[in-house]
């Protein structure tokens, strides 16, 4: 089987445990979800302050807009190489 082939299959097998896990656990409570959700994004997260560790600054909206650029670059370039080699 094609590498190809492969990745396509276990991307579905992939999708297909983690939409099954989804299904039959219960929801993790929202603020355990704090900044790791695109809706949870500017929610306030339970932190301990730690002292002399360096914190980047979040993410500017043309920054945001240059990931998302990117990546749907990226999507977009690994199709067309699939469907260029298929």
């Amino acid at each position: 089987m094609n590498f190809l082939h492969y990745a396509i299959v276990m991307f579905a097998a992939c999708c297909a445990v983690l939409i099954g896990v989804s299904l039959v656990t219960p929801a993790p409570d929202r603020k355990r979800l704090a900044g790791l959700t695109f809706a949870t994004v500017d929610d306030k997260m339970d932190v301990v302050p730690v002292t002399g560790q360096y914190k980047p600054a979040a993410a500017t909206a043309r920054e945001h807009r240059l990931n998302v650029i990117f990546s749907v670059a990226l999507v977009l370039t690994i199709l067309l190489l699939y469907i260029k080699f298929w």
